[in-house]
């Protein structure tokens, strides 16, 4: 009952700060509305903006597979939306505690309500539920996919719309393959060629257009040096000052990220631990993309429940982790008043100081913190390098008593 009344309290709070200060907003969820609409008159969907200037940014894939939103009114639409990404995280959290081998049982539900309360007021899940953004239903398709012990026959089938439907997934793609998955990478890549193919017998035109370099226009979806860009990229470009860091630098670094994560991941993988292998797989997405929003990191539900593990475990230093963990990345919704209006609250990202180094903290923060989550995962898993692989076993499997006791 704790963690249910801790979550019924996080969507309370919710409700109460988001209204009366009109973020009740679901922009993206407009766009997503708007773009099915041209699809569906045969209009372009890429020579123009849809919605308020702004532009259509995704694969013709994802425009068809929005269609359905066309058959609601925008005022239904929003309490849809909002109603699906407030409870997102909870299908989240009880996912990832059964990564670590908890048992379905009241206990697992307990936490499962307890971390999503929490969550709630993380703030790529705040700004997620503020956009009307489908960041965590795309999660929801990949970790389908990343399961323990997954045996499906179209396992990668979620991997493949999620990076249909967004490019930057597409890393599970190789992931899949450096942990010798490789029926799931064929299923993923088989199905984000059949999303294609399904694009140009559909609407051919805009296809065309899309993969013929579309995709690759960042510029389209926003500034590299927005604040909201919380990628090696975004860091780049606001500390030189310049629109666009130079390529090589970018691309160097992104690939050395991504090598990086791999490896961990990999060695995650063989050591029992994939929730924390797609934890950083996922991250590295983030940081290499060349433009992720603030709301991409959902990835920190995940990192979450994996501090809440490891407290259950009677670890010292994960209480104290967690709780840094939650405030650097809580929303700051308070602060809302003195930014502009309909600005997300988007917690310490947002703020501003006449010192350079706490501009590059600040402003870069979620950068840092995958620096920080990069080392001690390299820490983690050499533990578990001198223990001879083996990992510690869930809690929930070790002691044989529910999660909440």
């Amino acid at each position: 009952m704790f963690g249910v009344a801790i979550f019924a309290l996080a969507v309370i709070g919710y409700l109460w700060t988001v209204w009366p200060k009109d973020l009740w907003w679901l922009i993206d969820a407009e766009v997503y509305r708007a773009g099915a609409e041209r699809v569906t008159a045969s209009l372009p969907l890429y020579d123009h903006s849809v919605y308020d200037g702004l532009q259509f940014t995704y694969s013709p894939f994802a425009a068809l597979c929005f269609v359905p939103l066309t058959f609601f009114s925008m005022d239904s639409l929003r309490f849809l939306v909002t109603c699906v990404n407030l409870a997102a995280p909870l299908v989240v959290a009880w996912m990832a505690w059964g990564f670590l081998g908890y048992r379905p049982n009241h206990g697992r539900l307990a936490m499962t309500f307890l971390v999503g309360g929490f969550a709630l007021w993380l703030e790529p899940v705040q700004t997620t539920v503020v956009l009307g953004q489908v960041n965590l239903l795309l999660l929801i398709l990949i970790m389908m996919d990343c399961a323990p012990h997954g045996s499906y026959r179209m396992r990668g089938a979620g991997v493949g719309i999620a990076a249909a439907i967004k490019l930057t997934p597409c890393i599970f793609v190789f992931y899949f393959v450096v942990t010798r998955q490789f029926k799931a990478a064929l299923v993923s890549v088989l199905t984000i060629l059949s999303t294609i193919a399904i694009g140009f017998f559909v609407i051919p035109r805009d296809s065309a257009e899309y993969w013929g370099g579309v995709f690759l226009n960042s510029h389209r979806i926003g500034a590299a040096t927005n604040v909201g860009n919380q990628s090696i990229a975004g860091l780049l470009s606001r500390q030189m000052h310049v629109p666009n860091p130079p390529t090589l630098l970018w691309v160097t670094l992104s690939g050395l990220t991504v090598i990086i994560a791999l490896t961990f991941a990999a060695l995650a993988h063989w050591c029992g631990e994939e929730l924390l292998a797609i934890s950083v797989v996922g991250i590295a997405g983030c940081l290499a993309s060349p433009l992720s929003w603030s709301h991409h990191w959902v990835w920190a539900i995940l990192l979450l429940v994996i501090g809440v593990h490891h407290v259950h475990g009677h670890r010292p230093w994960a209480a104290f982790s967690v709780a840094a963990f939650v405030m650097l990345f809580f929303s700051w919704i308070v602060g809302k008043s003195k930014l502009p209006d309909r600005t997300p609250p988007m917690g310490i990202i947002q703020r501003t100081s006449q010192a350079e180094w706490s501009t590059l903290v600040c402003n870069n923060l979620y950068v840092w913190i995958a620096v920080i989550v990069y080392a001690a995962t390299f820490w983690y898993l050499s533990r578990i390098a001198a223990k001879g692989f083996q990992s510690d076993p869930p809690v929930g499997n070790r002691n044989g008593e529910c999660l909440a006791q």
